[in-house]
């Protein structure tokens, strides 16, 4: 079974320079390999961030210029602390 693997964008992704979006900010070290790696296990690759929606489309172009592949890109999450909570299957 294929996992969801979920990650923030600054400072997970990219390195955070304390700016709500650096477009000129570089992933940081094996991030590009691994996400790709994911992506190509067929995982589903799942981007959130605080970014506001009026960066998607910056946000898009960040990730795809660095050559880092998603599937969905969820924006204006709360900075504060973030709970996945998920049932388990065999």
């Amino acid at each position: 079974m294929n996992r969801t693997i979920i990650s923030d964008i600054d400072g997970c992704v990219f390195q955070h320079k304390g700016k709500l979006m650096d477009i000129d900010a570089p992933p940081l070290p094996g991030v590009v390999e691994k996400v790709n790696e994911w992506y190509n296990d067929g995982d589903v690759i799942i981007f959130i961030s605080a970014r506001p929606e009026s960066l998607r489309q910056q946000t898009v172009y960040q990730l795809t210029n660095a050559g880092i592949p998603f599937h969905h890109l969820i924006l204006e999450v709360n900075t504060g602390v973030r709970y996945l909570i998920n049932d388990t299957k065999k």
